[in-house]
């Protein structure tokens, strides 16, 4: 989330994530001028590019009712296969794995 924020691209970290970082859900909604819950994800979601989160944290807490039409899978050659079923399974029209190829298990 850092390297993407620094490129200029709004992100949103989701899961464990300091609060005084810019991309971290505290610091959304603080900009927002919105409270935790769900009103203030959605405030949150209509001013940020990019959600980050774990395969496993895409389907649970907040993010659970959202739909991500775009899905990147970074370290995918690291990732169990249930595990991308996850945000694979919450709209996404297009994905795109990302991984080292070096990493594969033998």
């Amino acid at each position: 989330a850092e390297g993407l924020q620094n490129l200029g691209v709004r992100v949103l970290r989701m899961g464990l994530c300091p609060a005084d970082k810019p991309y971290s859900l505290e610091s959304r909604l603080a900009e927002c001028g919105a409270k935790r819950g769900e009103k203030g994800l959605q405030a949150v979601m209509q001013t940020i590019d990019v959600v980050a989160a774990t395969c496993i944290g895409s389907g649970m807490g907040p993010l659970n009712k959202l739909k991500f039409p775009f899905v990147i899978v970074d370290e995918a050659a690291q990732v169990i296969e249930p595990a991308v079923t996850l945000p694979l399974g919450k709209g996404a029209v297009q994905a795109v794995m990302v991984g080292d190829q070096c990493q594969l298990p033998a």
